[in-house]
């Protein structure tokens, strides 16, 4: 069998992934701050952008964002919606099963 990276274990754990939007927010901001890392705030939102569960990344990349705050928040929201959706339909099948 060939290796998995981990982009390939983050798309098929999808929304139960490793960890929140949130987490992975504050993980990242963390890491940056002990590497002493200074980058553009496109650079960062691309790098972002990247470690997002595709599912997330499919609905956000649509839109333009004027700062890092501004796409976390509407990261956030997406997750909200994703695992609405995901805990309606395993409702829906579990009934009908």
């Amino acid at each position: 069998m060939g290796t998995r990276t981990r982009q390939d274990e983050r798309d098929s754990k999808g929304l139960s992934g490793f960890r929140s939007v949130e987490e992975f927010h504050k993980e990242m901001e963390t890491t940056m701050l002990r590497a002493q890392t200074r980058e553009r705030e496109e650079v960062t939102i691309a790098r972002f952008m990247h470690g997002l569960n595709r599912d997330i990344q499919d609905v956000v990349g649509l839109h333009d964002y004027g700062n890092l705050g501004e796409l976390v928040h509407q990261d956030v929201k997406v997750e909200i919606q994703l695992k609405r959706r995901s805990a309606s339909r395993r409702s829906i099948a579990s009934t009908s099963g």
